[in-house]
């Protein structure tokens, strides 16, 4: 698992990152264990990924006839479980494609353990936000325009993040935000399919 002093120094180095700050890249564990343990970010947010969980379901029954005796736990589950990890499985997937055409690859463990370790600056808001909707404070609609502004600010911040990494090689970043903003997308489309079948 990861310790509590791993997790400080990380989310520090990836905050440095975005701020241009020197030497924030060496705190980050970019070595062959490094690279997986990141991934460990994934077990380290499981209760925010429940927290967003039980939001989204509120959400479906709030928006459709279905009573909570109908609702699919299981299907619901599943789904949650699929997107998650595909969240964490295809920005490295896809980044390794485009590894060597754009000529990323003694980037590739960098790029990765940082969008990695991004993570929980991003789920934290978006999880307070779902958890004010769950406790009636903020309503569905409200709930919904503030993380797709949290959404667009992530991505941003992946920008900041990416570009520092890449030596501001700013259009690579730009295109690798994109890309990653459409594997987003897919994954979105994921979610209703499934949802759906």
């Amino acid at each position: 698992m990861l310790s509590p002093s791993e997790i400080v120094v990380s989310v520090r180095a990836v905050v440095d990152l975005a701020l241009g700050r020197p030497n924030a890249l060496q705190r980050l564990d970019t070595s062959y264990a490094g690279f997986w343990r990141s991934f460990l970010v994934a077990i380290l947010l499981a209760p925010f990924y429940v927290v967003m969980a039980l939001a989204q379901r509120e959400m479906i029954l709030e928006s459709t006839a279905m009573t909570p005796d109908l609702f699919p736990v299981e299907r619901f589950t599943a789904t949650m479980i699929v997107v998650v990890v595909a969240e964490y499985v295809l920005f490295p997937l896809g980044l390794a494609v485009l590894a060597r055409p754009l000529d990323l690859t003694r980037r590739y463990v960098p790029l990765v353990v940082a969008y990695n370790w991004l993570k929980p600056l991003v789920t934290l808001p978006v999880t307070l936000v779902f958890a004010l909707y769950l406790g009636g404070i903020i309503a569905r609609n409200t709930t919904t325009d503030i993380v797709m502004i949290l959404s667009w600010a992530a991505l941003g911040a992946g920008f900041l993040v990416l570009r520092r990494i890449l030596g501001d090689r700013n259009a690579v970043a730009a295109g690798l935000i994109v890309m990653d903003f459409l594997l987003s997308a897919l994954v979105g489309v994921l979610f209703s399919y499934m949802l759906a079948a």
